[in-house]
This record gives C-alpha cells, sequence and structure tokens, in this order.
C-alpha cells in the first residue's frame, strides 16, 4: 500500500522543512479501502487538517490540491 493522506500528516513536519515553494497534493487514492461513511469523514478531516498544517507552516507558499482519479 502507497502513502495515505494519514500517513502525510504524520511526516508534514519533515516534508515542510524542505521549504518548498510549490506543493502539490494528490491524496486519497490510498484512502479509498473503506467506502463507509465514517471513513469518508475521517478522509475530509484528515485532509483538512494536512492542508491546514502545511498552510501554517508554509503561509506563503501555494498549495495545489489535485482531484482523485475517478476509479468504477
Amino acid at each position: 500500500m502507497g502513502v495515505t493522506v494519514q500517513s502525510t500528516l504524520d511526516n508534514v513536519e519533515e516534508i515542510t522543512s524542505r521549504k518548498p515553494t510549490h506543493v502539490f497534493l494528490s491524496m486519497g487514492q490510498n484512502d479509498l479501502g473503506e467506502p463507509t461513511e465514517e471513513a469518508k469523514k475521517t478522509f475530509i478531516q484528515q485532509y483538512t487538517q494536512l492542508v491546514d498544517n502545511i498552510r501554517e507552516r508554509l503561509p506563503t507558499e501555494r498549495v495545489y490540491v489535485l482531484s482523485i482519479t475517478p476509479v468504477e
């Protein structure tokens, strides 16, 4: 299994310490294993927290959130 929103959130300090000038997030593909309503809420909360943490640590840099690739 690849990187999840939670694993990225756990490593946000290391990621932002590299001082990127742009941040591109393409998250969610590896978080699709649990299609329950609770899993959706958790995903949204974690993703929101991730973006907020990045913006807090890199307030002048742009954060781009890319959409999840559609799957059937």
